[in-house]
């Protein structure tokens, strides 16, 4: 047997999100500000900020500037207790930021300045340290050349590593054909349905089963604007799995309490569902279970405003999970 000495590493774009929770999201026109902070976020390092809290060990390979934005990252991978010598500070960019604008239905609208993450190349990914993990998780960067990256990263992995994906709507937009090499190597792919249907031209069914043909093992897509909803006081999501054998629709409704004025902040709900998926996945759990093991760590998440605020340990992690199955 492998003796991994970390468990599970990152790869890809990591920045600063600036959150503004306003009271409508306007096409044209002039709303009010609620509320402002800024959080670290990127995809892929909030699902392993979510492992490293579950006690996993960890790792994060990306870019950031060399700025304030860039140290308030380095430092909460430290704090994090995340491996971060390969989190690699490129002097020629600003670290890369989002601005975010989300009101209280959960609707949000995200604008990407990527920085510091365009200027990742394949010489900074130092291969033998991805090769000491057992999980690989790869998300969305924004460029071309990333792109060619994930490509490279893929096709080298040793075949007894698990890999995810996170592919993100800029990497969806590439296609099915363009995205088939990585997805052939691709133990989970995560994505929602905006996306998936981008990426095939077909509804998200029909997609999730071209993405199984095509190699992947397990395809999780969280449901989009069409079927997360406000009403009565409550938001419901729902999330679509599949592997080769099985298949599974979760609905998970949350109520808005007043008390909880950040309860449907929903930024980092999906990185959030994918930490908790993959826990399970390298548990060795069947798919129900991995999917309500992301479904209560995207529950914990959306309960605080920012990616990684919200985020569950691995005892209340473990609690939540005893009570489903004691309850039903």
């Amino acid at each position: 047997m492998t003796a991994y000495r970390l468990e599970a590493i990152g790869l890809g774009a990591v920045h600063v999100d600036h959150i503004y929770t306003v009271e409508q999201i306007l096409h044209d026109g002039e709303c009010v500000v609620t509320e402002s902070a800024s959080f670290p976020g990127g995809s892929g390092a909030n699902t392993i900020h979510g492992l490293s809290r579950l006690g996993l060990k960890c790792g994060f390979i990306g870019a950031v500037g060399n700025d304030p934005d860039g140290n308030l990252l380095i430092s909460d991978f430290e704090n994090a207790g995340i491996d971060n010598r390969y989190l690699l500070v490129k002097n020629e960019a600003q670290t890369g930021s989002v601005v975010s604008l989300s009101e209280s239905s959960g609707r949000r609208s995200t604008y990407v300045n990527p920085g510091a993450n365009n200027y990742l190349d394949l010489s900074d990914v130092n291969l033998e340290y991805l090769s000491q993990a057992k999980l690989v998780h790869m998300s969305t960067f924004f460029n071309q050349n990333e792109f060619a990256l994930c490509h490279e990263i893929a096709e080298r992995l040793a075949p007894d590593i698990l890999f995810s994906f996170s592919p993100g709507s800029l990497f969806a937009a590439q296609g099915l054909k363009k995205l088939a090499p990585i997805l052939s190597r691709t133990n989970a792919l995560f994505t929602n349905q905006q996306d998936i249907e981008k990426m095939t031209q077909k509804n998200y069914q029909r997609a999730t089963d071209m993405c199984i043909r095509s190699g992947c093992e397990h395809v999780v897509v969280t449901l989009g604007e069409s079927r997360r909803f406000q009403r009565k006081g409550k938001i419901t999501l729902q999330t679509y799995i599949r592997d080769k054998d099985h298949e599974c629709h979760m609905e998970s409704t949350v109520s808005l309490r007043k008390d909880i004025r950040t309860v449907v902040d929903t930024i980092g709900a999906a990185d959030a569902f994918t930490t908790g998926f993959l826990f399970g996945l390298m548990e060795e759990k069947p798919i129900e279970e991995c999917g309500l093991l992301g479904d209560i760590s995207a529950r914990f998440c959306i309960g605080k405003l920012g990616a990684r605020s919200g985020l569950p340990d691995l005892e209340a992690l473990k609690e939540r999970f005893g009570m489903h199955y004691f309850t039903n």
